[in-house]
């Protein structure tokens, strides 16, 4: 009897020593994301980032602009949001344990320059820009080429049936040729 009742007490004193140490001491965070006039913005990306260790959550704001983060450990964090046409708003802020905390942010909408600037691009002179178009003219080549391929694989193109005859480089082709690529070799180099 004593056996068992010493067997039990230490059962229960394990169960309740075991059940305190798995016990984290966490916090909260929620609040929501408005424009400057006070709009909700939903679909904003919030992120959360512990400035001593690598913690850090990421959450989408709701339709009504609101976002929580839940179960966050205690410690010295930045806040930023983040929406395409918008100003990044960041904040610092220090959770405690088992304080909820409450913080709202504002967003300023962007210009143009800043946007531009934000993506990390440089139009500087026409290499900056012939950078900028490059991208779209060889996407705009592969969606051609993959449209041709469809093409002849159901049955347009083949050779000799739907072809017309090409008819030979005349002076003037070849001189409208040779003049643009002057001048774009002459734009790069500017």
């Amino acid at each position: 009897m004593r056996r068992c009742y010493r067997l039990l007490v230490f059962t229960a004193l394990l169960l309740c020593l075991g059940t305190s140490m798995l016990a984290q001491a966490t916090s909260s965070l929620r609040g929501k994301v408005a424009d400057a006039q006070g709009g909700a913005l939903p679909g904003v990306t919030v992120v959360l980032a512990n400035t001593e260790t690598a913690f850090n959550r990421q959450v989408v704001t709701d339709e009504t602009g609101s976002y929580s983060l839940l179960q966050v450990p205690p410690g010295a964090y930045t806040i930023t949001a983040e929406l395409p046409g918008f100003q990044t708003a960041s904040a610092t802020l220090a959770l405690q344990v088992n304080t909820p905390a409450t913080l709202d942010l504002k967003m300023e909408i962007a210009g143009l320059a800043e946007s531009v600037r934000g993506r990390g691009v440089r139009l500087e002179g026409a290499r900056g820009y012939a950078g900028l178009l490059s991208p779209l003219v060889a996407g705009s080549l592969e969606r051609a080429t993959g449209l041709a391929e469809a093409m002849e694989a159901r049955g347009f193109g083949r050779s000799g049936t739907t072809r017309a005859p090409r008819p030979p480089w005349s002076t003037r082709d070849r001189l409208a040729l040779v003049a643009s690529v002057l001048i774009v070799v002459v734009a790069l180099w500017l």
